[in-house]
């Protein structure tokens, strides 16, 4: 009944003695109320380490070296040194990957919209990894698609044939995405979910994460009614 990450723990047993085995922050439970609320919207630039740690949830399925971290370098940013990486470098093929946000209260936030900056580069020019933005009013029981990108919109740094790191020189480009089904919903989370296409990907950044107000588009309209 109480909000957090718990561990669970399987013990087998037989006539020859006993064993245990324990996953850790296997199950997590939210609370019914968001984490954050605001009248007007919500800013994240991961200035803090131990803020990314205590908000954010990452999933790393296969427990690799590839997957979401809090990162810190010279430039490493689009405001400052901070963002968060999808360490992509020689991630295997099909590998998922995912972020998942705190909760926002939207119910005050007329036609909401998330952006955020990326910046992401590919090993050659076969890239074929995708990101899905998605998001749920229900604690994670279902998530909702509201926008999919994929191989070269994700490679806005060009070809780098080592591990990349944005420099002062580096390219940040702007993503919007309407979330206007949401409108009113007091409990939301956005996801993450990063599928690897293989090792001729890279690594991607993103920074400034905004959930803000803004006048619904045609691409909102066309998210909310499912048109291709």
């Amino acid at each position: 009944n109480n909000p957090g990450m718990y561990d669970v723990t399987l013990q087998v047993s037989n006539g020859l003695g006993s064993d245990t085995k324990i996953a850790n922050d296997m199950v997590i439970v939210s609370s019914s109320t968001a984490q954050f609320q605001s009248n007007w919207g919500y800013v994240e630039s991961f200035w803090s380490a131990s803020d990314f740690e205590e908000n954010f949830i990452v999933f790393n399925q296969d427990n690799s070296v590839n997957g979401w971290e809090f990162h810190s370098s010279p430039n490493g940013g689009s405001t400052g040194w901070e963002s968060v990486r999808m360490y992509n470098w020689q991630n295997k093929l099909e590998e998922i990957d995912e972020l998942i946000s705190p909760s926002y209260n939207l119910s005050t936030v007329n036609n909401p919209t998330l952006q955020f900056r990326y910046s992401g580069a590919a090993y050659d020019n076969t890239p074929n990894d995708e990101l899905r933005i998605m998001a749920s009013d229900d604690c994670g029981e279902s998530w909702s698609t509201r926008e999919t990108l994929s191989d070269f919109e994700l490679t806005n740094a060009g070809l780098v044939s080592e591990s990349y790191r944005p420099t002062a020189n580096s390219t940040w480009t702007d993503v919007s995405v309407g979330l206007g089904s949401f409108a009113n919903k007091p409990n939301v989370r956005i996801k993450f979910r990063w599928v690897s296409g293989g090792r001729f990907g890279n690594n991607f950044y993103m920074d400034d994460i905004t959930l803000s107000g803004s006048p619904l588009g045609m691409d909102d309209l066309e998210r909310q009614i499912d048109l291709n």
